[in-house]
């Protein structure tokens, strides 16, 4: 059985989102879900990219938006009545519906998936990078793949970066999550078969586009001196403001894996790291260098002058390599 044809569905052919946020809260819970009469349509958001045929046209998401408000202000006094605090909508898009859901003194992030191969790919990084004691993601409460539903902790606030202390701090968090996924490297083998960093400078003309390649060509050499043909590393390719959280401790998590991969450089995620501070804070030359040492340290336990300085480098010529030249120093 295909996941979509297992969920709840109407004329529309879409996915009742509300009994799947009750549903899941209710095991969270511990109790059984309520039975709610729910006359509304069903709602969906498509893009025409899927080979699936029961996606509602682009042309009909202003309509759907404006109809997914009314329905879900309506369920949402339902779901209270089932001993929820609060549901707030976070995100509705074709790709997948972020809610946020309180319960008591819990509050969780429920994220129901339109696309299977995104909540692969999430399901993959949260249960690779959760195991350990680097807290660089948020806790897996619940997941159901059939519903392509993923529950997690929810850390409320974001991120901000102010200065070259705060800037160091995400590559600190980002080098914990680096060296966790590296230490999966035998298991992310065997589920992805040849994603060395030799593979892929071999063969890297054909993962990307690039508008100077002799330039990411340097920056591989460059990493390939650094950590070996042999190495393996994850990349979460999806670095952002919102996607950088900050926990009650202080610490900081990263958040939405849809796009997590095995077998990239990290240099995709070190330079994509400056999405997090910009616009708050635009860090010098100086400050790149302190993040990259704290980076380093956070994943290797040690640095040196030499590697920070090669780091960079490799930076530079792979911002070259996609003419992003002007976010750098």
């Amino acid at each position: 059985m295909s996941r979509r044809s297992a969920l709840p569905r109407g004329e529309d052919g879409g996915v009742r989102v509300a009994h799947i946020v009750e549903a899941c809260v209710m095991m969270i819970l511990g109790s059984e879900p309520s039975s709610l009469s729910v006359d509304h349509r069903p709602i969906t958001y498509g893009n025409g990219s899927d080979t699936d045929t029961d996606w509602v046209d682009e042309t009909d998401l202003a309509r759907i938006a404006v109809r997914a408000q009314a329905e879900w202000r309506w369920n949402c006094e339902r779901l209270a009545a089932a001993a929820l605090d609060r549901v707030r909508t976070i995100q509705a898009t074709t790709k997948a519906e972020v809610f946020e859901v309180v319960a008591g003194s819990a509050s969780y992030l429920v994220k129901v998936h339109q696309r299977p191969m995104a909540f692969l790919r999430e399901m993959f990084a949260l249960r690779l990078l959760g195991h350990g004691d680097a807290r660089v993601c948020p806790a897996l409460v619940h997941s159901d793949e059939e519903l392509g539903l993923i529950v997690t902790e929810y850390i409320p606030d974001a991120c901000i970066v102010a200065d070259a202390a705060g800037f160091a701090e995400v590559f600190s968090a980002l080098g914990r999550l680096h060296a966790e996924a590296t230490r999966h490297c035998d298991l992310l083998r065997e589920a992805a078969g040849d994603i060395t960093l030799g593979a892929y400078a071999a063969d890297f003309a054909r993962s990307a586009r690039f508008r100077r390649p002799d330039c990411f060509r340097a920056a591989l050499r460059i990493m390939l001196d650094e950590l070996g043909s042999e190495h393996v590393s994850c990349v979460v390719l999806d670095l952002k403001r919102e996607h950088a959280r900050r926990r009650a401790d202080g610490s900081i998590a990263f958040c939405d894996f849809e796009t997590f991969t095995a077998g990239l450089p990290e240099l995709f995620d070190l330079l994509q790291a400056l999405n997090v501070a910009i616009p708050t804070y635009r860090p010098t030359r100086h400050d790149w260098k302190l993040a990259l040492a704290h980076y380093l340290f956070a994943r290797d336990g040690t640095y040196c002058a030499r590697s920070v300085d090669r780091y960079y480098r490799a930076i530079e010529l792979t911002a070259a390599a996609f003419a992003l030249e002007r976010y750098l120093p």
